[in-house]
């Protein structure tokens, strides 16, 4: 049974390094693509993170210091690097954060 145990452990070590391996790399893709981004541009990302769900850009560009116009060229830069997912409701373009984004929030958070 002790073997057993080490066995399930080892595996999911494994997993785990398998897991944190795909999350830098997914991770250094999305700096790569937010390469040219400003720190106005990860405001931009931080504000959306305090906010609960989908979001519409005149929304955020209203919490924002920022006009309406620039909030949206940094969301369809944040849409490219996959930090963001947007969406159309009509007339309106609606933005959350993507899993990605949180990660590459707290790890940018934690590289201060």
């Amino acid at each position: 049974m002790a073997s057993n145990l080490s066995n399930a452990d080892a595996e999911s070590e494994t997993d785990v390094v398998r897991v944190e391996a795909a999350v830098e790399q997914v991770l250094n893709g999305v700096r790569v693509g937010l390469d040219g981004a400003t720190a106005k541009t990860l405001d931009t990302l931080q504000l959306l993170a305090t906010i609960e769900g989908p979001v519409s850009i005149s929304e955020l560009a209203s919490d924002s210091d920022a006009a309406k116009s620039t909030v949206a060229r940094h969301v369809t830069q944040l849409a490219e690097a996959g930090a963001v997912r947007t969406s159309a409701e009509g007339k309106t373009k609606q933005v959350e954060l993507t899993l990605t984004g949180r990660l590459l929030l707290r790890t940018h958070a934690e590289s201060m």
